[in-house]
């Protein structure tokens, strides 16, 4: 019997084109997405760090963008899925400066830019991101409708808690911004937006009402994160790995990994419950078992609202 190639493991990897073509482990979530974007059009999902937002992303890009040999062996390469090609603006808030609301003007403005550049369109009229933003996705409507991507849409935001003047400050510029995805309806295809906080609570889509929060809903709840079993089909080479460097066997390992790991729900109606992704890979990468998620994922800005606020932690 030939065994089966053991794959990488992707840490730190958010391309999904980069996990496929060089030989990293990906949990095909791909049934999930397919389901997304066939029963709505206006979607916003919240999720601590490091559970597979990024990722996620990259998936709902590749997929309208038309790669369909990209996903050759998933489960949607086979579903009924029409492979057309659509425009993308695809805008993540962590790699976009936000030190002021200047900052945060420039650099988006500069971001969009590029995005016009890549489709070689050229607005020169645009005197503001808001201005570039809703112009691009009107060009690029002209090709077909535009699909829009927003990662972290509140980092600018998180970041800056601890200065509530500049905090609100950003608030308003992003809100501002956003409120221009409304006015856009003709001109768009599908509509994703991410961040660790619910919007609700931040007031910035206070007039785009037309957002469906996925974040503790069924059709969410494992969109992002390992179920039980996608750990045992996914992972299968490394548990028996594992399992033999912990001298204990199959069934007893599982128990250990899901003690360590498997604390997490998002759905008050399913009893399931799920792994958080970047402790797995690292669990299976390291052989050892360590906080890996809290150690780098921990929010600052929670820890920073619990200590002003004063919050009993043991109540929590």
């Amino acid at each position: 019997m030939t065994k089966t190639k053991m794959l990488k493991m992707p840490i730190g990897i958010q391309t999904l084109s980069e996990i496929i073509n060089n030989g990293y482990l990906y949990v095909d979530k791909t049934e999930q997405v397919y389901n997304l974007i066939n029963t709505g059009k206006y979607y916003f999902f919240s999720r601590p760090r490091r559970f597979g937002k990024s990722l996620t992303c990259s998936t709902l890009e590749s997929i309208f963008k038309g790669d369909k040999e990209l996903f050759k062996g998933l489960w949607i390469y086979d579903a009924d899925w029409k492979w057309k090609k659509h425009p993308i603006i695809h805008l993540s808030f962590n790699s976009i400066g936000h030190e002021n609301p200047d900052d945060l003007e420039k650099h988006l403005f500069l971001r969009l830019k590029r995005i016009a550049n890549d489709y070689n369109i050229n607005i020169s009229d645009a005197i503001s991101a808001k201005s570039l933003f809703d112009l691009l996705t009107i060009k690029l409507s002209e090709k077909n409708k535009v699909v829009l991507i927003i990662d972290e849409y509140d980092k600018p935001i998180i970041n800056h808690l601890d200065d509530k003047d500049l905090a609100d400050k950003m608030r308003k510029a992003l809100s501002s911004f956003y409120e221009t995805i409304k006015d856009l309806d003709p001109y768009l295809e599908f509509v994703f937006m991410t961040g660790v906080t619910k919007f609700s609570k931040t007031s910035v889509f206070s007039k785009l009402n037309s957002l469906s929060d996925i974040s503790l809903s069924r059709e969410g709840s494992i969109l992002v994160g390992i179920t039980q079993q996608e750990l045992e089909d996914s992972f299968a080479n490394r548990i028996e790995t594992l399992a033999k460097k912990e001298n204990i066997n199959k069934i007893e390992i599982l128990k250990k990994i899901k003690h360590w790991y498997n604390g997490y729900r998002f759905c008050e109606e399913s009893l399931q419950t799920i792994y958080n992704p970047f402790s797995l890979i690292n669990l299976f990468k390291q052989q050892s078992f360590k906080n890996f998620w809290f150690s780098s994922g921990t929010p600052t800005f929670l820890i920073e609202m619990i200590k002003q606020n004063d919050y009993p932690i043991p109540d929590i």
